[in-house]
């Protein structure tokens, strides 16, 4: 899950103290078996590890949303896989005004080729394999949102495999029994010159 930053563009709406929600996206980026950090390089979440990831612009897509500010932060572009969650981020103060509300929406993908460069609002980025999670000290429902990528990208890879596996087997069937017919044509035929022959 990405944390967004407090300074709006010029003219909008402040995001601290908001009279509605903001929408945020993030992006668990995949590629092999490790998963892509950012390091934010603003407040209030400066110097912390979270995923890719920001406010949705005006007249853009969530989906659009994603990709973009994977390319601004990371430098790569990003195929989407598939929704993980959406989930809301409220924040209040002391006397329980709501000082942040975002509704976060989370997204998997497999980044293209090419070297991960920091971008925009970041300093850092890294590839981190799930046993290193542990290591960066990731806000929990951002490692949940990872592990419940994984787990979803686990299961699409498997049905994937068993697609394949299936359709191979099939082939392979049609030719055994293609073959078996292929031959016990063959050996009809011989059979069919043999009786001739008796004949002869």
């Amino acid at each position: 899950m990405a944390e967004t930053d407090d300074a709006p563009p010029q003219g909008a709406e402040p995001r601290s103290y908001p009279t509605r929600p903001f929408v945020g996206v993030g992006v668990v980026v995949f590629r092999g078996d490790k998963v892509l950090l950012v390091r934010r390089g603003k407040p209030p979440k400066a110097g912390q590890w979270s995923l890719p990831g920001g406010a949705q612009h005006l007249g853009e897509s969530v989906r659009q949303a994603a990709r973009r500010e994977v390319r601004e932060e990371t430098g790569l572009d990003v195929t989407l896989t598939g929704l993980v969650d959406a989930l809301d981020f409220i924040d209040r103060d002391d006397t329980g005004a709501v000082r942040h509300h975002y509704t976060l929406v989370d997204w998997m993908g497999e980044a293209a080729s090419g070297d991960a460069v920091a971008g925009d609002d970041v300093t850092e980025v890294t590839w981190v394999a799930p046993h290193e999670l542990e290591q960066y000290s990731l806000w929990e429902e951002t490692r949940r949102i990872i592990e419940r990528a994984a787990q979803k990208r686990g299961t699409s890879l498997l049905r994937k495999i068993a697609r394949k596996s299936a359709i191979t087997g099939q082939v392979w069937l049609r030719a055994v029994v293609f073959g078996l017919g292929a031959y016990a044509a063959i050996h009809l035929l011989i059979l069919l010159i043999d009786y001739l022959k008796t004949w002869s």
